[in-house]
């Protein structure tokens, strides 16, 4: 029998593409939502907060003031859907 062959490197093992080393990361925080489900055609508004594309929120007709509000926050435009 052959001998085994070590996947070390000089960097270290190796690690399998599916596995989570970012390092960077830190842990999540997960937040509930402060509205139930609602359904996508009920969706109507949309903010896109100025460079940040994370910020985007969308918002039904009865949201408009939260709406507004955000948009007026971040510096972004409540938009209609069509």
């Amino acid at each position: 029998m052959g001998a085994a062959r070590s996947t070390a490197t000089a960097r270290g093992p190796s690690t399998a593409m599916t596995d989570n080393n970012d390092t960077g990361a830190g842990p999540t925080n997960r937040v509930a939502p402060k509205r139930g489900r609602v359904e996508l055609p009920d969706l109507t508004l949309i903010v896109r907060p100025a460079g940040q594309p994370a910020g985007i929120r969308t918002y039904t007709a009865n949201e408009l003031d939260e709406a507004q509000a955000y948009a007026d926050q971040t510096g972004g435009q409540a938009d209609r859907l069509q």
